[in-house]
């Protein structure tokens, strides 16, 4: 049997046993490049990323797998639908224009991203040197529709993620996002991957990733096709109210005990 070289990492943050019990624990990952279809199909995924980047472990780590609710569209239960094709026609008829790059202008992309975390009101978001330190020493792709959205990919073994959808958001009713995940299955398809890995997914704004067909998410111990309980847990995550006062506690973790 050949040995596995990844490395699992458990950070327990912060908890509460005197009239509860709570557990807090980040849990990351770092594996070979042999291994990351078995890390894909345990849900695993990479990412430039961490929680800080002020870290040993990130400044050791160019790439830092981590654990969430994952989900991906099989691309083996991949079929067209009546819906798909009308949202081909319309963006057609719009005459937007898309090209595939890995060297697009960061400058214009970041301006996307700016209009897009307006339009969402996020409270956190980069800076243009933590977006350019993200992306433009990677290797991903983009997919940049004229000066108005784009995408971010990455093939990782035998499946495409997609790491990162932005739109200005200027004519709302286009369903640009829905359309560049097609575009992105197209892409997939045409590379003969297997499937297509659309990020966390928490909260009500990661339902329509269950409008696609060969939908998949990772429970933790399997994938499912459970539409129902994908909605229930969604509808759970949005009654959540005090996660600041546990992500906080991360940096004081990290230097602590020297992460």
């Amino acid at each position: 049997m050949k040995k596995l070289k990844m490395k699992l990492f458990f950070d327990h943050v912060c908890g509460q046993q005197a009239n509860t019990d709570f557990i807090h624990t980040l849990v990351s990952a770092t594996f070979l490049d042999s291994e990351q279809d078995m890390a894909l199909e345990n849900g695993w995924c990479p990412s430039n990323i961490w929680y800080s980047a002020n870290t040993n472990f990130k400044k050791n780590n160019k790439i830092i797998w981590y654990q969430s609710r994952q989900s991906r569209i099989n691309l083996s239960k991949y079929k067209k639908s009546k819906s798909e094709r009308r949202l081909r026609k319309k963006i057609f008829d719009y005459n937007i224009n898309y090209k595939l790059t890995k060297f697009p202008n960061f400058d214009l992309l970041y301006d996307i991203y700016r209009k897009y975390v307006k339009h969402k009101q996020y409270k956190d978001y980069m800076s243009k040197k933590s977006f350019l330190e993200s992306y433009s020493n990677s290797n991903d792709f983009f997919i940049v529709y004229d000066d108005i959205a784009f995408s971010v990919v990455e093939i990782c073994s035998k499946s495409l993620i997609s790491h990162q959808f932005c739109w200005d958001y200027k004519n709302p009713d286009l369903s640009l996002g829905k359309f560049s995940t097609y575009i992105e299955i197209d892409f997939a398809l045409n590379n003969n991957l297997q499937n297509v890995y659309l990020g966390p997914s928490y909260e009500s704004n990661s339902i329509y990733k269950s409008h696609f067909r060969g939908f998949e998410f990772w429970t933790g111990r399997k994938w499912s096709s459970d539409k129902e309980a994908f909605k229930y847990l969604l509808d759970k995550d949005c009654k959540l109210n005090s996660i600041n006062e546990i992500t906080k506690e991360y940096e004081n973790y990290f230097s602590l005990l020297s992460v």
